[in-house]
């Protein structure tokens, strides 16, 4: 029984990391809180005997971190994308376990198509489709801590979506508030 807490703690720690990521609006923080995530739910697979879970993980650590650099340099991560999609399929193959392992392997290619692009919000909403594959496979793999991250991380990109377009919406806001003002300010006829 100790040891199970202790598999479900590590996932939760997952969570927590994942949790966090989707409240970053810079891609590299994004990318480091994602790398950290995944390589907590790694570990926790290894412990689960769930190894296409972990060979998604360690793949996405490394995507992750590719990518951050990328992007940073305003590098095309479209070889990227192609490569560790490849990479995923591959490393499916070779750990499958039955059906269940094409929702890990689709999760992670729908989170390398998101992670690849350099916009925080398409970061966060091309990642939804992954959470609902991973839920599944989380259910199957009994990951108590991943089921918490698919969910957090839905309720997290949810919130982080409200929050930057009330704060970009905000700012509209005061534009139009700016340019009325400046129409309506007396003008010289000279």
């Amino acid at each position: 029984m100790g040891k199970e807490i202790f598999i479900q703690l590590i996932g939760i720690l997952g969570a927590i990391f994942g949790f966090i990521a989707y409240q970053k609006n810079e891609h590299k923080k994004i990318m480091l809180y994602k790398t950290s995530s995944e390589l907590t739910f790694a570990l926790q697979f290894i412990l689960l005997g769930a190894y296409t879970g972990v060979a998604m993980n360690v793949i996405g650590c490394v995507r992750n971190l590719v990518f951050a650099r990328q992007v940073k340099k305003n590098k095309s991560t479209a070889a990227g994308i192609i490569l560790f999609s490849l990479l995923m399929a591959a490393a499916g193959a070779l750990t499958w376990s039955g059906p269940v392992c094409l929702l890990a392997i689709a999760g992670k290619i729908f989170t390398t198509l998101a992670y690849g692009m350099k916009n925080p919000q398409k970061v966060r909403l091309l990642t939804l489709p992954s959470s609902g594959c991973w839920l599944i496979y989380d259910v199957v793999c009994r990951s108590l801590g991943g089921i918490v991250t698919e969910v957090f991380t839905v309720v997290s990109i949810v919130i982080a979506e409200v929050r930057f377009r009330k704060k970009k919406g905000g700012k509209a806001e005061e534009q139009v508030a700016e340019a009325a003002k400046t129409a309506e300010a007396p003008t010289s006829t000279k």
